[in-house]
């Protein structure tokens, strides 16, 4: 039984695949062909046209450690997508609106990024 329990928490310990946040899924490619693996997260790297892949949007399945995403094709089969090649619907990440104090001295620089904030709303 212990023998068992070891096998699985090693197993998942080792396996390098994580399951994907529920909803996710591959909105537009940012080239006309991609790099995929086609066999399993372990083979080799080919070059596809996305019209062999599917139509938009994929749901991703599972992402690996290389940034490759786990979809079905349209021809049933599964592919593992680089993510260097499309974008996802992953929500905006929440910007921090909290006001910092930058500097007391008036002989120390202060400069900004353009956008910076931009979301937050301003108290009156």
């Amino acid at each position: 039984m212990r023998k068992g329990i070891l096998c699985v928490l090693l197993s998942l310990l080792l396996c390098n695949e994580t399951f994907a946040v529920e909803g996710l899924s591959v909105v537009s490619f940012d080239e006309d062909v991609v790099e995929v693996k086609k066999d399993s997260r372990h083979g080799k790297i080919v070059d596809m046209d996305i019209v062999d892949i599917g139509t938009l949007p994929l749901q991703v399945l599972s992402t690996d450690k290389m940034n490759f995403h786990k979809v079905i094709a349209k021809d049933g089969k599964e592919l593992w997508i680089s993510g260097s090649y499309v974008t996802l619907n992953k929500k905006k990440e929440k910007r921090s609106c909290r006001s910092v104090m930058v500097a007391r001295a008036s002989d120390v620089k202060a400069f900004g990024v353009r956008g910076a904030g931009e979301a937050c709303r301003r108290k009156r």
